[in-house]
């Protein structure tokens, strides 16, 4: 799975990203689109 990761100080696009299984009491949701807006990157 391809994901970015956000260290705090600069994201990250990694290819090999493995998701675990859902837990007791967790659920697995799967997002096909999202939003970004300007003020999310300011954050970056």
């Amino acid at each position: 799975m391809r994901g970015v990761i956000f260290d705090g100080e600069q994201p990250r696009v990694v290819d090999d990203l493995e998701v675990r299984d859902p837990g007791p009491g967790e659920v697995l949701v799967a997002i096909r689109a999202a939003g970004l807006c300007h003020s999310d990157l300011s954050v970056i």
